[in-house]
């Protein structure tokens, strides 16, 4: 025979399983149902750090329009930690689109110089003036495509945007602060330096990584498609330059999906 004191005993039990089981039921349904649901997880933002090297290349570049007067373009800028925001929106498949705002480094210095002769040395000298503030604030578009692998995705993207540089020209309208040049050497510099830099840089990007649940690291490739430096002119003829700005390293970043 069953004890009352047992029976009401295994009945709580028993029941209080029940809205255990049911409970648990209603939780796998809710999350099965919202996974279904359109618009759920289409929506990601990532904040990323990065750590890169910012280079012109070629480094130094050089640009000589006689015997006795040259422009050198500078940057010893070797290491930044470049800071960046991604929003993307899923598409089928694994593709999504998105966008990103940028935050890196670049300090480009300009050096007009013109040959010294007094010594005999022949070398050239000058002083050497900044391009722009360094900071480089951008916008970039990107398209990007992703594969799972067991518990890591692997993903790629490509895009376009572009830099947007804050020219330094407070030194660059007039070299008359600078003593004891040839004559030839003020009107030349003011030509190669002033209002020279570039205020919109375009470039394209690529970007391969992988994630982990929420938290991703990815290699990224930075290029201008065209000079931060403007081609200028002098004596009636234009002359150009080789450079281009790119950033390369590795990011850091944490997604979150809503």
């Amino acid at each position: 025979m069953f004890q009352k004191g047992n029976f009401f005993n295994r009945t709580a039990l028993f029941r209080c399983s029940g809205r255990l089981f049911l409970m648990f039921n209603l939780l796998t349904l809710s999350e099965a149902l919202s996974a279904d649901i359109p618009g759920k997880g289409k929506h990601s933002i990532t904040p990323m750090l990065g750590i890169t090297g910012n280079v012109n290349s070629p480094t130094p570049f050089a640009l000589s329009p006689g015997a006795d007067l040259q422009i050198q373009y500078l940057n010893g800028d070797n290491l930044r930690t470049p800071l960046a925001l991604r929003y993307e929106y899923r598409l089928k498949k694994g593709r999504a689109l998105g966008a990103s705002f940028l935050m890196n480094y670049n300090p480009l210095y300009l050096a007009p110089a013109f040959r010294e002769k007094s010594s005999g040395s022949g070398m050239f000298i000058g002083p050497a003036v900044d391009a722009q503030t360094g900071s480089l604030p951008g916008l970039l578009f990107h398209y990007s495509a992703s594969m799972n692998f067991k518990l890591i995705k692997f993903f790629g993207s490509a895009g376009l945007g572009s830099y947007f540089q804050k020219p330094v020209e407070d030194l660059t309208a007039d070299y008359s602060w600078y003593k004891n040049a040839p004559a030839e050497f003020y009107p030349f510099a003011v030509a190669a330096t002033h209002q020279s830099t570039r205020r919109v840089l375009p470039i394209t990007a690529i970007s391969l990584g992988f994630r982990l649940k929420h938290l991703e690291c990815s290699w990224s490739l930075h290029r201008s498609l065209l000079s931060p430096v403007k081609p200028f002119e002098y004596n009636g003829v234009q002359f150009d330059n080789k450079l281009r700005f790119r950033s390369m390293g590795f990011y850091l970043g944490y997604r979150f999906e809503f």
